[in-house]
């Protein structure tokens, strides 16, 4: 699965994934290997520009924790996809806590499920699309939450939504 969310930009002779967020937390260099920081994604042809491809079974890239990303009233997380395969739970975005997700997004919610945005208010909290992505196909998702209700869009279209109150555990 390619996932385009950060744009590269060269520093030195490496190149870097980088954010347009007015937090500036940038992402790996793609030189960097290490478990924690990248594993086996690697720079592709992406839908804008060049992205980070990921092999589908142990790749990853981080970008390393911070106060910023402790979102409780409110989230927006997008990227652009391209998937090969929607084989378990694709994650494309993923804030981490002891013992699973503060807040999530998934292409696919299982296997050849719908696409779906999660959160953490007591227990996981999902708003889930109707139907799966077309694979081998870039779509754009999208998933919020503003105290009030959690929304799934893929390609701008709203597909899954669900009244929620309440703040997002953090880690």
């Amino acid at each position: 699965t390619v996932i385009e969310k950060y744009k590269p930009q060269m520093n030195g002779n490496s190149t870097k994934a980088t954010t347009s967020s007015p937090r500036a937390l940038d992402g790996v260099e793609a030189t960097q290997t290490t478990p924690e920081r990248q594993a086996n994604a690697t720079w592709a042809a992406g839908k804008h520009g060049t992205a980070l491809s990921f092999n589908g079974v142990n790749a990853l890239a981080t970008v390393p924790d911070a106060d910023s990303l402790d979102l409780t009233t409110g989230a927006t997380m997008e990227a652009w996809v391209h998937p090969a395969t929607l084989t378990g739970w694709t994650t494309v975005l993923m804030k981490e806590r002891t013992g699973g997700l503060a807040y999530s997004l998934y292409a696919s919610d299982d296997t050849a499920k719908p696409p779906a945005g999660y959160v953490r208010i007591g227990s996981d909290l999902s708003a889930a699309g109707s139907s799966a992505l077309p694979l081998n196909t870039w779509s754009h998702l999208a998933f919020t939450y503003d105290s009030a209700s959690l929304r799934t869009y893929v390609n701008g279209t709203l597909v899954g939504s669900r009244s929620v109150t309440g703040a997002i555990t953090t880690s």
